[in-house]
C-alpha cells in the first residue's frame, strides 16, 4: 500500500508530535486544519525539525505573526474559503496557538 506520509516524517518526528498534542480547539475549525490529521502546532514543529533554525522561537513567532496578516487573503484564488471567514478564524485561533506554544513548545 502506498504511504501518503512525506519522506521526511520520520519516527522521531512522529514521537515528538505525539508529545506535543495541542488542546482541543476552542474555535470552529476551517479546512486548513481539518483536511489533514495535523494541526498548526504540529506543522510548526515539523518546520523546526526539518529546517532547524538557529533561534526556533524567533522563526515560529514570525510564522505565527504572518498567519495573522490578512491584506492579501481576499484576492487569493488558492484559498478555498472567503477572506473574511479566514480572517475571523485566525483572529480567534492565533491567541490560542500562542498560548499553547508558550506553555508546551518542545523546542524551548
Amino acid at each position: 500500500m502506498l504511504s501518503l506520509r512525506p519522506y521526511w516524517l520520520t519516527a522521531d518526528i512522529l514521537r515528538t508530535l505525539d508529545q506535543c498534542e495541542p488542546p482541543a480547539p476552542q474555535v470552529p475549525q476551517i479546512p486548513i486544519e481539518t483536511r489533514v490529521p495535523l494541526r498548526t502546532e504540529h506543522g510548526l514543529q515539523l518546520f523546526v525539525d526539518r529546517y532547524r533554525p538557529l533561534v526556533p522561537e524567533q522563526s515560529v513567532t514570525q510564522i505565527v505573526l504572518a498567519l495573522g496578516y490578512f491584506d492579501d487573503v481576499e484576492n487569493d484564488p488558492t484559498v478555498p474559503i472567503e477572506g473574511p471567514e479566514v480572517a475571523e478564524f485566525w483572529t480567534r485561533r492565533q491567541p490560542e496557538l500562542i498560548t499553547h506554544l508558550s506553555r508546551s513548545a518542545p523546542w524551548r
